[in-house]
């Protein structure tokens, strides 16, 4: 704890709070630490105020929550799916915690058993959904939820 504080202190005054985050749950490992990268389970509507606050660059109502630059590699392609993906694949690159989908110039941050937050920056759009935590074909479900996505994109007019 080289910060003075816990994980989920740092994230509740630095980032559940502003964004009015209060009805969560995040699971705790043997040594009583916040899963960092997991468990984190949260309502559809404040998925979506996450998603708001990536697709305004860390900015929330006039504050700057998360640095921009932060935000920018976050998003941007970090590395390959898999040796040899070539530019113009559409299967998705990846940043920092974040799926990259240039053909869709879009980003996704999947969660396990079908927990999605979509943005797609050109039209101020952040798509979510959640799902009963590991349903059975998970796989499935994420194919569904992608196959709906470009409709989606598409439906909406600039």
């Amino acid at each position: 704890m080289k910060a003075g504080m816990t994980l989920d202190e740092i994230a509740e005054e630095r980032l559940f709070g502003p964004l009015g985050i209060t009805d969560y749950y995040w699971e705790r490992n043997a040594d009583d630490d916040n899963w960092a990268s997991q468990a984190l389970y949260m309502r559809p509507r404040d998925l979506a105020k996450i998603g708001k606050l990536v697709l305004n660059k860390g900015n929330w109502e006039g504050e700057q929550l998360i640095s921009e630059d932060w935000i920018e590699q976050a998003t941007s392609i970090q590395t390959l799916q898999y040796p040899g993906q070539p530019e113009d694949s559409t299967d998705p690159f990846y940043g920092f915690y974040w799926w990259i989908y240039p053909h869709l110039g879009a980003f996704t941050a999947l969660g396990a058993g079908g927990q999605f937050i979509f943005i797609v920056p050109d039209k101020s759009l952040v798509i979510v959904m959640t799902s009963e935590p590991y349903v059975l074909d998970e796989l499935s479900l994420e194919s569904d939820f992608f196959d709906l996505v470009p409709m989606i994109i598409n439906s909406i007019i600039d």
